[in-house]
């Protein structure tokens, strides 16, 4: 049955206009699902006679909460060779979280079962119990709940301002850790385990997959580092919470395409703290720039202390924010730094191409409009860009009614590329489908990666 859903679900897709990197993007997650039924199936049918109907499924969902919990240890290793089945490391991040927390969910639900107490008609006692295993039991669930709290304080403005990044990153890392006691836990105490060798042979290669995944991350990456060195070159403060950041590559420059992003970190600033950043320049430019706009504790120390000579080391380049996705007709929708893809766009343009694109820029005052000259001057040159800067306080709000009225009164056949604030690119998405736009043709990238 899992088998059949998913030739459904991918003939489905095969059968959708759109680029082959857009159909591979959704494989990721189908793995994961799939093979989710299928984990559920083969313990269904090795079931053992006798075992009451709550035991043996509370050891069915502790199996389904280590398999999630080793997806999302396997998720967080920011792999670029798994990111095109998933769509981009944003939409991983995504995933890692949803297996996180789906896993961890199940850890209750695997103990509210083994508290049912089998009836009179049932066959089957007690189930074994181990000491250890329960001890382990017990440390899993404390530990894996508390982390996954911790993963969604973040998105509390109260507990975001107390849990600091760097705090939060700590604190993070540990969840490895309690995979591996949870798995271990299970090898102690299940007995479907102990007399099914077969399932014991899964069960063991599952919770070695997050386990392996943790430990290349936290212990051999570090020693295998593949950062490329750079120096800044410098920096100009263009306002009082913005940064336009050059940096000159310190032997091999680092190899990337336009509109994606890296993640870097400086030397004696933040102490070497790692954070994404998309890159602003054309990828054949040989001094690449970033734009930096403060949001955080650390940005803000990058405003106040980040000086020309400071080391740098990049790692790289994420994310699949690319306009040669979509099709002829396009429009491009940026609010403050979201600006920075299309400037890598533009600054790797032809001026001319058989292309129709309409480039939108909100930011709150003229002011603020730091690339304004650039851009205007890109679409005088390039005979297929319509540029529109918008101005809060003069124009208001950018609204889709309005790029709607600019491309001819619908957007039918266009592609719409999208980057900014969340609230806003999920506002846009949701106006752009009303009128008739499909998922395939709205793109944007997710940037909160906590």
């Amino acid at each position: 049955m899992p088998f059949l859903a998913a030739l459904v679900y991918w003939w489905r897709v095969s059968r959708r206009d759109i680029h082959p990197s857009l159909k591979r993007r959704y494989a990721g997650g189908a793995v994961v699902w799939t093979f989710s039924a299928v984990l559920v199936e083969l313990w269904v049918k090795h079931r053992p006679q006798g075992v009451p109907v709550a035991r043996f499924g509370s050891e069915v969902v502790a199996v389904m909460s280590v398999w999630l919990m080793s997806c999302s240890l396997v998720l967080a290793t920011r792999s670029r060779r798994l990111e095109p089945w998933f769509g981009g490391l944003d939409r991983m991040y995504i995933w890692h979280r949803r297996t996180a927390t789906v896993g961890a969910l199940l850890i209750p639900l695997h103990l509210a079962l083994l508290a049912v107490r089998p009836g009179r008609s049932q066959a089957g006692g007690a189930p074994p119990t181990s000491a250890l295993g329960n001890a382990l039991g017990a440390l899993a669930l404390l530990g894996l709940l508390v982390l996954v709290l911790l993963a969604y304080a973040p998105r509390l403005r109260t507990l975001a301002r107390v849990l600091a990044y760097q705090r939060w990153f700590v604190a993070h890392r540990f969840i490895g850790i309690f995979v591996l006691v949870a798995t271990v836990h299970g090898l102690l105490v299940d007995p479907i385990l102990r007399d099914n060798g077969g399932l014991m042979a899964l069960y063991v290669t599952v919770g070695a997959l997050g386990t392996v995944a943790y430990l290349q991350r936290e212990l051999i990456a570090p020693w295998r580092r593949t950062d490329s060195p750079y120096l800044v070159a410098g920096v100009d403060r263009l306002d009082d919470s913005t940064l336009d950041v050059r940096l000159t590559p310190v032997g091999e420059p680092l190899s990337f395409g336009a509109g994606q992003f890296v993640f870097i970190s400086f030397g004696g600033v933040g102490g070497w703290q790692s954070h994404p950043f998309t890159v602003a320049s054309a990828p054949s430019d040989p001094i690449l720039r970033l734009s930096i706009r403060t949001l955080g504790d650390h940005t803000a120390e990058l405003h106040r202390d980040l000086s020309p000579g400071t080391p740098a080391r990049l790692s790289g380049p994420h994310g699949m924010f690319d306009h040669e996705l979509g099709g002829p007709k396009q429009i491009w929708i940026a609010a403050g730094i979201g600006i920075t893809p299309f400037l890598s766009w533009l600054r790797d343009s032809p001026q001319h191409a058989d292309h129709e694109v309409h480039l939108y820029h909100a930011v709150p005052t003229r002011d603020d409009g730091h690339f304004t000259p650039e851009l205007t001057e890109a679409a005088k040159h390039r005979d297929w860009l319509t540029f529109a800067p918008v101005h809060s306080d003069v124009d208001g709000r950018l609204t889709v009614e309005r790029i709607v009225d600019d491309c001819g009164g619908t957007v039918t056949g266009f592609d719409v590329f999208m980057c900014g604030p969340a609230a806003m690119t999920e506002s846009f998405r949701d106006e752009f489908r009303k009128r008739g736009l499909g998922p395939d043709a709205i793109h944007f990238e997710h940037f909160n990666f906590r």
